[in-house]
């Protein structure tokens, strides 16, 4: 992809996840029965708040309509539908989130949200968010001394940096997110402490590949070019 395909993706990706995260994050502040019906103010038919999560599960065709167009995209099947698929999966997101944001508006009228609210917990589902969009511009980074995944293999070789930031690029976006959404389900400190372990994880598996990437273009010199060939 090109950097400004990886740009599409990544934000489309992230705006697709939105409406069920949303969803998600609602769950801790809603009553256990909220309308289901309501009809000039009042309320004709209550249901249990979970049932919002179903709603929450069509919220979620657009996020595999992005990741496959992704995958096409890489294999090269597709190039301008790329763009139809993915400008479609975030009008049909956007409109998903219009209406969870209505339903969560009619269903809170009578909480008080923010004595309920998990400010830790929104906080760490945003930064996860935020971290897998950075994850597009690690794809061109170049070599330098103060940002990037930064060890002993990726400092003695370019090809190798070259790799392992392409590499590392789309596990960022696509891990992060998926870090979000499930962050988006808990409370208190947890989604913290899920999102810091996520983070350390990312540098010890940009380190094995790393390695991997170095023990290979040991082995197979005329591999190395500039790494192309690992994407």
């Amino acid at each position: 992809m090109i950097t400004k395909d990886r740009w599409f993706f990544a934000v489309s990706l992230v705006v697709s996840v939105l409406p069920f995260s949303v969803m998600a994050i609602a769950l801790q502040f809603l009553p256990d029965e909220v309308p289901l019906l309501v009809i000039l103010g009042e309320e004709i038919e209550t249901v249990s708040k979970n049932r919002n999560l179903i709603i929450g599960l069509f919220c979620l065709v657009p996020v595999a309509a992005v990741l496959l167009a992704g995958y096409l995209r890489c294999r090269r099947v597709i190039e301008r539908n790329f763009y139809a698929v993915t400008v479609g999966a975030m009008v049909i997101s956007l409109a998903f989130l219009c209406f969870v944001l209505y339903q969560l508006v009619v269903q809170a009228r009578k909480t008080e949200i923010i004595r309920g609210f998990d400010f830790v917990g929104v906080i760490s589902v945003c930064l996860s968010y935020v971290v897998a969009l950075l994850g597009v511009p690690l794809y061109g980074l170049k070599p330098n001394d103060s940002l990037g995944f930064r060890n002993a293999y990726t400092r003695d070789s370019v090809a190798v940096w070259t790799a392992v930031h392409r590499h590392c690029s789309l596990v960022m976006v696509i891990g992060f997110t998926v870090v979000g959404t499930v962050d988006s389900f808990l409370r208190g400190y947890v989604p913290l402490v899920i999102l810091l372990a996520a983070a350390v994880l990312m540098i010890l598996y940009s380190l094995f590949v790393s390695q991997r990437y170095a023990k290979k273009f040991a082995e197979e010199p005329d591999s190395v070019g500039d790494g192309r060939e690992n994407l």
